[in-house]
């Protein structure tokens, strides 16, 4: 029921109504009824262009901001957002209430505020006074909706944050905890880089590290680190010839469309903004807040159909049981220098992104895009991702992912989503245990960094974790360790079946010691290993481990023979497995494939062409059961998600979501 404002005003009143401790259970029992008679669930309305938060709140007399309705609502009630820009970071009250923008609307929650006023400075370059600053590496730039490079060398002319144009050093130096050491590179233009950030992958180019430039000469920068969290820093990832880095935040490096920079001392903004020329005909903004929606505390809320820019949503340890569903949020996150832990501990890796915390929340039907780090934080227990498009994560360089589950959290349903674009990993689910990683259009992992999976975990205890269904493909990391699904060293007890793997180096890698793991009905197609294994400890295991009705392309790690792996009925290279169109990716099998009938029952598939299972039939070989009807094969299955990113790879054809 739709309040007007007397009735809204009553309903305020009977909530500060307290019944007298006289007249017994029968007393009580009388005022609840009138309580419950007059409190009624009310709807607010809010339009950032018609309303003024001295209204009531009413259709008619909407509020102008959704803070105002939040602190105005109580359990039960419903927030609708009609078209407009809302500039702040709403943090909801109370309980069992929902937030919705209204049919037809377009309701934009910003975390960056107008920057105006511009002159011309010089050429291209214009400026105009920015009265704040985020601080070091934290600032970010946008023209019309878009993200724009903080002033760099070299220079990125798409304007692609997650490909960023990198230069090679021509050597280096070892860096410790109190220095950076030196970049050599002959190439380096003879600008002023001091104070400049070096975005640095040492060594293997495992993820990236920062550092200042204390002082240069010709083809030399000597840097001091900006974190002494250096656990990977050791001789072997000492920096060397052919290491990658680019150096961003010095006016001088400001020499190309689409780039920025910011004088901290005199607040003063410099752009050349897209196509030159004077930006105060386009919309110029600057991030200011950190979160559009604060659910922190909170249970049983819906948030429904917003768009979000340059802003994350926040949760904590008590928010349980909220949907997320319908949202857009693009630019959830943003930082370059890395001054803490780039690993599994650091706070880039541990709370970025949308921060899924708690208990029993959800979020589905959304787009998110573009973070430093994680796009999805998921914290907790038992939350579903379900029918979502999240993409573009890591393109700071830390050990983030499109969808990163914290260590020791459990109960996760991560499926039918698209995921897509990062620095490193998508899925990163390290010690995550009982998840359930399903139906997923999983790709384009590893576009900077290297040894990493599309899907990740290290020492890790699944306990029954289950990923199975997924297209997983395109590892771009180069040399031998871009992998598919990437089960490091000492991870027990994961099922992976029915995946669909392909344009990995190795398309599952099982380091040692790999136990009690269950490797089933895949069909694993690889540049070296169809199924890779290293790191052997002092006495190698694969006790418990089954690798059983698999089609590979390629060889089976040697460690399978002496460390205890039972392997049976698989296609290996060598055979033709007779695919539809392996060429397109479409690996159903054709009539006259020898997988037709040819595995081994291990309790997830049925065969539903010949006879049961039950009496006697037997399941085929790799992820599709045979049948005569084109397009109808029965295993894998992705539905993508909903966003309106430019869509997928075409996805092989016959493949959906088992019902």
């Amino acid at each position: 029921m739709t309040h007007q404002p007397e009735s809204t005003s009553l309903r305020a009143g009977f909530r500060q109504t307290r019944p007298k401790a006289v007249g017994g259970a029968l007393r009580l029992a009388a005022c609840a009824a009138m309580l419950s008679a007059c409190v009624q669930a009310a709807t607010y309305h809010v339009d950032a262009s018609t309303g003024n938060d001295s209204n009531p709140g009413s259709s008619a007399s909407p509020f102008k901001t959704i803070q105002k309705a939040a602190d105005s609502m109580s359990s039960g009630d419903t927030c609708l957002v009609r078209s407009g820009v809302y500039r702040e970071t709403v943090t909801i009250r109370a309980n069992n209430t929902t937030y919705k923008v209204a049919d037809g609307h377009t309701a934009i929650i910003s975390g960056a505020d107008p920057i105006t006023g511009w002159s011309k400075h010089s050429g291209n370059i214009y400026k105009a006074t920015m009265a704040w600053d985020l601080g070091r590496g934290k600032n970010q730039i946008f023209v019309d909706g878009k993200a724009m490079l903080e002033a760099r060398w070299p220079n990125t002319p798409s304007l692609d944050l997650s490909k960023p144009v990198k230069s090679e050093t021509d050597s280096g130096s070892e860096w410790t905890s109190s220095t950076a050491g030196t970049i050599i590179d002959s190439s380096l233009p003879s600008k002023n880089w001091v104070g400049a950030t070096a975005v640095v992958a040492p060594g293997s180019e495992w993820v990236a590290y920062t550092a200042t430039v204390q002082s240069q000469s010709s083809g030399r920068l000597n840097l001091k680190t900006d974190t002494t969290l250096l656990r990977w820093w050791k001789p072997s990832e000492a920096l060397k010839a052919g290491n990658h880095y680019f150096l961003v935040g010095v006016y001088d490096a400001l020499d190309s469309a689409g780039e920025w920079f910011l004088n901290t001392t005199t607040n003063t903004l410099y752009l050349w903004a897209p196509g030159g020329g004077d930006p105060s005909s386009q919309l110029i903004e600057a991030k200011r807040r950190r979160f559009a929606l604060d659910i922190s505390n909170r249970s049983n809320i819906t948030l429904d159909g917003f768009k979000i820019l340059a802003a994350a949503i926040n949760s904590s340890g008590s928010t349980q049981n909220c949907v997320i569903q319908n949202i857009t949020a693009t630019y959830v996150d943003h930082f370059t220098v890395i001054d803490d832990d780039a690993w599994e501990n650091g706070y880039f890796v541990t709370r970025t992104g949308i921060i899924l915390d708690g208990n029993n929340n959800t979020i589905k039907d959304s787009e998110i895009a573009y973070s430093a780090g994680n796009c999805v934080s998921v914290k907790g227990f038992n939350h579903t991702l379900q029918n979502n498009r999240i993409h573009d994560a890591s393109y700071a360089g830390t050990d983030c992912a499109v969808v990163w589950t914290e260590m020791d959290t459990s109960g996760h349903v991560i499926s039918n989503n698209r995921l897509y674009n990062s620095g490193r990993s998508i899925i990163v689910h390290r010690r995550g245990k009982r998840l359930k990683i399903l139906n997923n259009n999983i790709y384009n992992g590893g576009i900077q960094f290297n040894d990493l999976g599309l899907t990740y975990t290290y020492q890790s205890d699944g306990d029954g974790t289950e990923i199975a269904y997924n297209f997983v493909h395109d590892n771009l990391s180069t040399g031998h360790s871009a992998m598919g699904i990437y089960l490091d060293n000492g991870s027990s007890n994961y099922l992976v079946h029915h995946n669909v793997i392909w344009n990995t180096a190795n398309a599952i890698q099982l380091n040692l010691n790999s136990l009690n793991n269950k490797i089933y009905n895949n069909v694993a197609m690889a540049k070296n290993f169809s199924i890779g294994g290293g790191v052997a400890p002092s006495d190698p295991s694969m006790a418990g481990t089954v690798i059983r009705n698999n089609i590979c392309n390629a060889s089976l790690t040697h460690w399978l023979g002496v460390a205890g792996a039972t392997v049976d009925h698989n296609i290996l290279s060598g055979t033709d497995p007779k695919f539809v169109d392996a060429a397109n990716f479409d690996f159903r099998l054709k009539p006259t494939s020898s997988a037709i009938d040819a595995g081994v029952d291990v309790g997830l598939t049925q065969d539903f062409v010949g006879t049961p299972i039950p009496q006697g039939g037997k399941p085929d070989i790799g992820a599709y059961e045979y049948t005569s009807t084109p397009g109808t094969g029965t295993t894998p299955g992705v539905t993508p998600g909903t966003g309106t990113s430019p869509a997928a790879p075409a996805v092989p054809t016959g493949l959906r979501v088992l019902e």
